[in-house]
């Protein structure tokens, strides 16, 4: 897309889960829900964050996919908990008239530990699968994932969004002391279809 493919340095936007904390969504809910139950508040944000001068907003659905959901009785919403961050989202954009993108935000899911059998990866696959469908039904500029630490999960991701859309793919990854950052980042310089690579913490 045309916002990787430029030269510059682009701003992309702060925390969503820890703006959305400070203004009063707690954590024994999932934050995406706010997309549906909060909706102004999610809105503040991105308001925020464009005001901020933020190139990129990702929508707030980093957890939003089926098996994080489901830990908190609303794993039946995935494609409206979705379809309403991204159209909050662009609503931000729209009311701002500056040139802003989307990145539909995707984290982990939560089940990706070790070894991960044949089983886990179709069940892992089809969460990713049924978030990506919606975010783009909703029609976001870009793919964003985001704050993954397993390897064998960001390449699932990776395929599956790849797969499904062909614009611009951003992958962050969070390093913990137990693995090797050289060698981490020399297994994902190798993903294909990848945009853009980062380090999120």
């Amino acid at each position: 897309m045309q916002l990787l493919k430029s030269e510059r340095p682009f701003l992309m936007d702060g925390a969503m889960g820890t703006s959305l904390y400070a203004k009063g969504c707690f954590i024994n809910s999932a934050f995406d829900e706010a997309n549906l139950t909060q909706p102004s508040k999610v809105a503040a944000v991105h308001e925020s964050h464009i005001a901020a001068g933020a190139d990129v907003i990702e929508t707030n659905t980093f957890s939003a996919n089926s098996l994080i959901l489901s830990k908190y009785g609303c794993c039946n919403k995935v494609r409206e908990i979705n379809l309403a961050g991204v159209k909050i989202a662009r609503q931000a954009i729209e009311d701002s008239r500056k040139n802003v993108f989307l990145a539909g935000s995707i984290g982990p899911t939560g089940e990706a530990m070790g070894y991960l059998s044949e089983h886990a990866i179709t069940i892992i696959q089809a969460a990713f699968r049924e978030q990506i469908s919606a975010l783009l039904e909703g029609g976001v500029d870009l793919l964003l994932l985001e704050t993954f630490r397993h390897l064998h999960e960001v390449k699932l991701a990776m395929q599956v969004a790849r797969e499904m859309f062909s614009g611009g793919i951003i992958v962050q990854m969070s390093f913990t002391d137990e693995g090797c950052l050289q060698g981490m980042f020399l297994f994902l310089v190798r993903l294909k279809g990848m945009a853009s690579l980062g380090i999120s913490d």
